[in-house]
């Protein structure tokens, strides 16, 4: 009799530890796909828990931040001299090759692709930061 009894409360346990993780997944997949909070409701508790969610859109401070760091690196100038008007042939002189790979260490960066009919975009940084974002962005729909 101690055997099946033994056994049931296995079973139970088992049971409830494929519940615990049924309902861990669900709270990890919620919060991967909202780009607001929700609440999850676990069953057999009083609490709720809050899943945060992932970034979907992109801080606009820390692109610039990395995107000065970045523009400065290929250019071999200072990151402090990289302003929101800094227009980057005139002042600069910048050319085609420093654009690519500008390009390419922010498609690494972000995982996107930017095509090459957006090359010419690339004239200030402030037009860097609006197309990385924008890019982003659409990757994320």
């Amino acid at each position: 009799m101690k055997k099946i009894t033994s056994l049931k409360k296995s079973k139970k346990t088992v049971k409830s530890l494929d519940k615990k993780k049924k309902i861990k997944k669900e709270i990890k997949k919620k919060a991967m796909s909202t780009k607001s909070t929700k609440t999850v409701k676990r069953p057999g508790k009083k609490k709720k828990v809050t899943a945060l969610p992932v970034k979907n859109m992109l801080d606009k401070k820390e692109v610039e931040k990395k995107l000065r760091t970045i523009i400065a690196k290929v250019m071999e100038i200072d990151e402090k001299t990289v302003t929101p008007k800094t227009r980057f042939i005139e002042d600069f002189g910048m050319d085609s090759m420093m654009a690519l790979e500008i390009l390419a260490m922010i498609e690494k960066e972000y995982n996107i692709e930017i095509a090459e009919e957006d090359l010419p975009k690339i004239v200030s940084y402030d037009s860097v930061i609006k197309l990385t974002i924008d890019l982003f962005n659409k990757k994320k729909k």
